[in-house]
């Protein structure tokens, strides 16, 4: 299964150092997201960071996504809903002309359905229950959900978040997902990020 990391929700010692780190013992892809930093925070943080994994970062901001040449363009739930279909069309043609990738996040079966096959990157979440955000889960059929993944013949990979943690990777594999997302698990010990990393990307190949 392929890991997506996310920065920490607030700004933690040695991060650069800790992202770096991530992106060359096996993280695929590294999403920027913080409340509160602008797009010349992000520039300036993505510049610190080895140009070979340029590729590998995702923006939710244009102007972060060319100026600095990332790899992808995340979709926030509310850009999602300010553009009609043709306009998402329009987007998603040119990310990938631009040699782009593209994801949002779908909280329901029916949204995962509607958007399979059209993004590179699907988040579904919650799968479990936040650990970032605690008390913050829905209610799954993880049974419907499951049959949908192990029947899909779509080349958008699906990625598991919420409540993802290293007991939680073997169910995950299970109901058929192509990836994990790593947040709250991740930077919940902040000295201990690199160890407790290695053992979820050793669990997930």
């Amino acid at each position: 299964m392929k890991i997506i990391v996310y920065t920490p929700e607030s700004r933690v010692e040695r991060e650069i150092e800790l992202i770096a780190g991530m992106l060359s013992a096996g993280a695929d892809y590294l999403y920027l997201r913080r409340q509160g930093e602008d797009d010349a925070y992000w520039m300036a943080y993505a510049e610190q960071l080895p140009f070979a994994d340029q590729g590998k970062i995702f923006t939710s901001s244009f102007r972060v996504l060319h100026e600095m040449g990332l790899g992808g363009f995340h979709f926030t739930g509310k850009a999602i809903a300010g553009l009609d279909k043709q306009d998402l069309v329009e987007n998603l043609k040119m990310l990938e002309q631009s040699g782009k990738k593209s994801s949002a996040t779908v909280r329901s079966l029916e949204e995962l359905q509607q958007l399979d096959g059209h993004l590179d990157i699907l988040l579904f979440s919650p799968v479990f229950e936040s650990i970032s955000k605690p008390g913050y889960r829905q209610d799954r059929n993880l049974e419907a959900l499951k049959d949908y993944l192990q029947k899909r013949t779509s080349k958008t990979a699906v990625f598991a978040q919420g409540g993802i943690n290293f007991d939680r990777i073997e169910e995950v594999k299970s109901l058929g997902f192509d990836g994990i997302t790593l947040l709250g698990a991740l930077w919940v010990r902040s000295g201990q990020v690199m160890s407790d990393f290695e053992k979820i990307v050793a669990k997930c190949r």
